[in-house]
């Protein structure tokens, strides 16, 4: 993130003498290429959460990097409306935090230790990731002829299959993320998903 931030400097630190006399909000703008780099980051990034449970945080996020581009790249509404416009922006992410925190520990009821671990970790590292974790984790499902595949959202039986969980299944599954989080961490996760899918829910949540 700090070399993002330094990237998006560049343009602003470009033109002589800026680097002396900077010209307040005025300077802060994108031209091509860099509006190009800008869409295609925050495109990556919105986009890799999205089918998760941090979804509609990840749609706030998206109203913010769509206000900040129209600030950065229009003329027109950076000159007219900029210093309306910046104030909100900052006020998007911050509903997308409590958005994300509030969503953090909501979790489906009833979960199998291997669909637990597996939402755990599709929600937080996203949908990049997750459909490489999940091919892999698919491939051995079924050159060791088990009768269940990773699906989206958990595990599902094979077509005319009874779709019995293998007791190798989570321990699998945990041996492929491995790379991303120590097994103790993912165990923690776990736990504490599945303690919270034996609690009644809150009153009014």
């Amino acid at each position: 993130m700090a070399l993002l931030v330094l990237v998006f400097l560049i343009p602003w630190l470009e033109g002589p003498g800026l680097a002396r006399k900077a010209q307040g909000l005025g300077r802060l703008r994108l031209d091509a290429p860099w509006s190009l780099f800008y869409v295609l980051v925050a495109a990556a990034g919105v986009t890799n959460f999205l089918p998760t449970r941090y979804g509609p945080a990840a749609a706030w996020l998206a109203v913010g990097f769509v206000l900040e581009y129209v600030a950065l790249t229009r003329n027109g509404v950076r000159m007219q409306a900029g210093a309306r416009l910046w104030p909100v922006v900052p006020w998007t992410l911050a509903v997308a935090i409590w958005t994300a925190r509030r969503r953090a520990g909501r979790v489906g009821s009833g979960l199998s230790r291997l669909d637990a671990t597996w939402l755990w970790f599709r929600d937080h590292w996203g949908v990049v990731w997750a459909l490489r974790v999940q091919e892999r984790f698919n491939r051995t499902a079924e050159s060791l002829g088990w009768s269940l595949r990773l699906g989206w959202y958990g595990a599902v039986p094979v077509s005319g299959a009874a779709g019995e969980v293998p007791d190798a299944a989570e321990a699998t599954l945990q041996g492929l993320l491995r790379r991303f989080a120590l097994p103790g961490r993912i165990r923690e996760a776990v736990s504490a998903a599945a303690s919270d899918t034996c609690q009644p829910p809150e009153a009014g949540g």
